[in-house]
């Protein structure tokens, strides 16, 4: 049958090419489109998410489509229902999970839709995009086949059916849709309220970038009696770009209501808004560099034409920062920790010292050009001085806390901390399950694929997983090279036993299915009070899930 052969194919390839890719188990939460392999673009996202609202406003259901470049060893159907648990969907969403590398798919939904019609989803629609590699179009055609499959049973066509009949039927409708229902529009009025809480902002951010062209120009005329053409075209040019960058952001700002509609606006709508708001956000920040900058050049050459105590002041005060790099190198002698944080610590105060090697060069510029009667040009010698000065601080406060910076080293391999952590669980419960395994399998014939399973070589995998986590604790790239290499183990250790588990299941299935049945049936639910089928005339909901290789 094409499920079994399928589930084999899988078996067959779960190994193979997950070692290059990256492994993602299952996740905690998911929004409408979660692209973690980067296959899709901005316009195709956008695509996706817009097929995504238009089924959600015309038949309440989410969809939510996953991208990654591995299930992590699980099969598709089996990754997409725990995360479909682990995220808290529930009535009246929908679930595609796609891993590009493995080319594996699975799918949940727990909608009112007919029996049968969500495979025929998967199959006849969001396969052969799949095959063809066709991302963004294997996501429209799932919102759009869900669309289609989504078709209340029409009572009318046996004649005329009262007010009452109708008003039952809405109260039924009430009663299944009403969560998710509320679960829409409580997304959208916190869209909503982010919005028209970012406006204001921004509309601040406009106000300071318009007062600061307004002194540009005003400062034009100043500008050139006090430091010359020279200066006052540079000043003509910022204006003229900041200028630019402001209407371009006033216009984005504009296409985003003062107040709030009273009527919760539609995704699409928030969506239209948002990009607005990003738009106008870019464009007004560019706004407000550029006009101060060109201010903060003209305010520090007139400093330096009758005071040049500030180029003083960055001479002194770099000398004072060597002095302080080279107490910290000498006090590495007496560092405790392992030799990448006294390597680390080394390194930050050599970087420190490139910085004030630029900012004592910017000194000597912006005196020599002071001198020649050029106090623009040396104004941005001493800002730029000033810049990296501050630069070098920065790191050398860095160095003075080295715990601060290797638990910092730390948290950012956090994530490959976590990923063992699930592989070590997921490997504990295969050894629980491998005595009730080897039964099954020994009643089914199945003792050459049960000899590919090697226990002892998941215990080593769990004993050193173990130990990985407590190795190399001041020694992040080594810790971080070990927590990756465990996980590599751990799943190559248990991906045999997964293996027999989908063998199992299929050949359970096989052996206990009548010869009528569907050959690409949904994957029964885990709740055996659950039914896998759905009336079309209850319009109840029941999960079903499926998928398989592309």
């Amino acid at each position: 049958m094409r499920l079994r052969a399928a589930l084999v194919a899988a078996v067959l390839g779960l190994g193979l090419g997950t070692a290059a890719a990256i492994a993602t188990p299952p996740l905690d939460e998911v929004d409408a489109v979660v692209d973690e392999s980067g296959v899709l673009s901005e316009a195709q996202t956008t695509e996706v998410e817009a097929a995504i609202d238009a089924l959600a406003d015309e038949h309440d259901i989410d969809l939510h489509v996953v991208f990654v470049d591995s299930f992590d060893g699980y099969v598709g159907p089996e990754w997409a229902d725990q995360t479909f648990d682990r995220a808290g969907l529930g009535e009246g969403d929908v679930l595609l999970a796609v891993a590009v590398e493995d080319r594996r798919y699975g799918y949940v939904e727990e909608t009112p839709i007919r029996a049968g019609e969500a495979e025929r989803v998967a199959v006849d629609l969001v396969e052969p995009e799949l095959r063809q590699e066709d991302w963004d179009g294997a996501a429209v055609a799932a919102a759009e086949g869900f669309g289609e499959a989504f078709r209340p049973f029409n009572w009318w066509i046996f004649g005329g059916i009262g007010a009452a009949v109708a008003g039952f039927f809405a109260a039924v409708g009430g009663a299944i849709f009403g969560p998710r229902v509320r679960r829409d529009r409580s997304a959208r009025r916190r869209r909503r309220d982010a919005v028209f809480t970012e406006r204001p902002a921004l509309v601040e951010l406009m106000t300071g970038a318009r007062e600061l062209a307004d002194r540009s120009e005003q400062e034009q005329e100043f500008v050139t009696v006090q430091l010359g053409e020279a200066e006052a075209e540079r000043l003509r040019i910022a204006r003229t770009e900041g200028l630019s960058a402001l209407d371009s952001g006033v216009t984005s700002l504009a296409e985003v209501p003062q107040e709030q509609p009273r009527r919760l606006p539609k995704h699409e709508t928030l969506w239209a808004w948002e990009r607005s708001l990003e738009s106008a956000r870019q464009d007004l920040e560019t706004s407000h560099t550029v006009l101060s900058s060109a201010l903060d050049r003209v305010d520090v050459a007139r400093t330096l034409q009758r005071d040049t105590s500030r180029l003083d002041d960055l001479a002194s005060t770099v000398a004072a920062q060597l002095d302080r790099a080279a107490t910290i190198e000498q006090g590495l002698a007496t560092l405790s920790g392992s030799p990448w944080l006294h390597q680390h610590v080394a390194g930050l105060v050599e970087h420190a010292r490139t910085a004030l090697r630029v900012a004592g060069s910017a000194h000597e510029h912006g005196v020599a050009l002071l001198a020649q009667g050029t106090p623009g040009d040396a104004a941005q010698e001493l800002l730029s001085g000033e810049g990296a000065r501050a630069k070098a601080d920065g790191l050398l406060d860095r160095a003075e806390d080295p715990a601060a910076e290797l638990a910092a080293a730390l948290e950012e391999i956090a994530p490959e901390e976590k990923a063992l952590r699930a592989a070590l669980a997921e490997a504990e419960q295969q050894q629980l399950k491998l005595d009730d395994y080897t039964r099954r399998a020994n009643r089914l014939g199945l003792q050459e694929r049960l000899g590919r399973v090697d226990p002892a070589r998941i215990g080593q995998a769990v004993t050193d997983g173990a130990a990985a986590l407590r190795a190399h604790p001041e020694d992040p790239p080594a810790r971080a090279a070990g927590l990756s290499a465990a996980s590599a183990e751990l799943r190559a250790a248990v991906a045999p036993v997964l293996s027999l588990a989908v063998i199992i299941e299929a050949a359970s299935a096989s052996s206990g299915s009548s010869s009528g049945s569907s050959s690409r049936r949904s994957y029964s639910s885990r709740s055996s009070g659950r039914s896998s089928s759905r009336s079309s005339s209850s319009r109840s909901s029941s999960r079903s899930r499926g998928g398989g290789r592309f």
